[in-house]
């Protein structure tokens, strides 16, 4: 029977501890805790338990690799421990799955190699920083909190917390090399690029336009790719937003290779391809209004599903009847002039027993 190591016990510890946290302070918009633990990617819920004579109940769930179950009543030391002396590897496995997808810098070492660099250095350490506050959107000023800063020499005293203008640089400096690795990728692909944008405003009232590419790279992988998230000063005018795409069309080398763009169904976003077909004109391969402009296919859903329920908005018996009555006893040039839509709406109606 296999035993657990003194660090194999600290590690089992510290992640239900974690877990426990998690819990505790994580809650769904009911105001319901939510239970976001590792245990409940290796499991199961088989059923909800309420013991008599007690007010709570808890679940039992079975592991996702042997046909053993558990009680989960709160903290899952005990199905912790199964985990990680039966299926070690599948821990790790899903750990890999869920980190971030940084791929270079002191963390990209870590999640890919599981090992920390050798030693202490300023830069590794200005590195973290700068991938913690990118991943978990945390403000520059972090650096400045008193209790950041006793955190930070708790664990290495004397260690010197860089400032929010280095912070700044040092993030600068990831976004511009990241900028470059795909600039490169989109060299060395063959395929054509597909793009998405959308505009919207936020509850402060700015403004933004997010603008997404879409391929196939040469080893046949459907690959997505941010190209801009930028604010836009003013209305979302459609020469505006044809300024933006084109601008970041040229920015990544993409001249010639973009093969549509997808767009929701807003008036402003045909007066940006209008301009697009304008601005590309001369190259090889231009962005023609007629033939690359892709509608958002969710979109169109959407619409006919308002249109349609606003047709079936709730009405007197009344009403309808009439509306119904004048449909049908119209001459055949008024019925050949009704929608589809009103007809259908006509005949679910009559489905429903609203009309006879």
């Amino acid at each position: 029977m296999a035993t657990l190591s003194a660090s194999d016990e600290d590690a089992l510890e510290v992640s239900d501890d974690l877990e426990v946290m998690s819990q505790n302070s994580s809650e769904d918009k009911s105001g319901k805790r939510q239970k976001r633990g590792a245990a409940y990617d290796h499991t199961k819920f088989l059923r909800n338990e309420k013991p008599q004579g007690t007010a709570k109940s808890y679940e039992i769930r079975k592991c996702l690799y042997c046909p053993r179950s558990f009680s989960f009543k709160g903290a899952t030391t005990s199905f912790m421990r199964h985990l990680t002396k039966d299926h070690k590897t599948k821990l790790t496995q899903v750990a890999k799955k869920q980190s971030p997808p940084i791929e270079s810098g002191p963390m990209g070492q870590y999640l890919a190699t599981g090992s920390l660099p050798t030693g202490f250095s300023q830069k590794a350490f200005l590195g973290f920083i700068a991938q913690l506050v990118v991943v978990h959107d945390l403000p520059f000023s972090m650096t400045d909190w008193h209790e950041f800063k006793q955190f930070v020499n708790f664990l290495r005293p004397g260690t010197h917390v860089p400032c929010r203008a280095t912070l700044k640089k040092e993030i600068t400096d990831l976004y511009n090399a990241e900028k470059a690795k795909r600039k490169t990728r989109f060299g060395q692909i063959s395929s054509k690029i597909s793009l998405t944008c959308d505009a919207w405003t936020a509850r402060n009232q700015d403004q933004f336009v997010g603008i997404s590419a879409h391929y196939i790279d040469n080893e046949w992988v459907l690959r997505k790719e941010l190209l801009g998230f930028s604010l836009l000063e003013g209305e979302h005018s459609g020469e505006k937003l044809a300024a933006v795409l084109h601008e970041h069309i040229v920015d990544f080398n993409l001249e010639n290779k973009i093969l549509s763009i997808t767009t929701d169904n807003a008036s402003n976003n045909n007066t940006m391809m209008e301009e697009l077909d304008h601005l590309t004109k001369d190259w090889e391969f231009p962005i023609q209004r007629e033939w690359s402009h892709v509608r958002c296919l969710a979109h169109v859903i959407n619409l006919c599903a308002k249109a349609i329920l606003y047709q079936l908005k709730p009405g007197t018996r009344e009403r309808e009847n009439t509306d119904i009555d004048e449909q049908e006893g119209g001459d055949d040039e008024s019925e050949a002039g009704n929608s589809a839509l009103q007809k259908l709406a006509i005949q679910v109606m009559k489905m429903q027993g609203v009309a006879k």
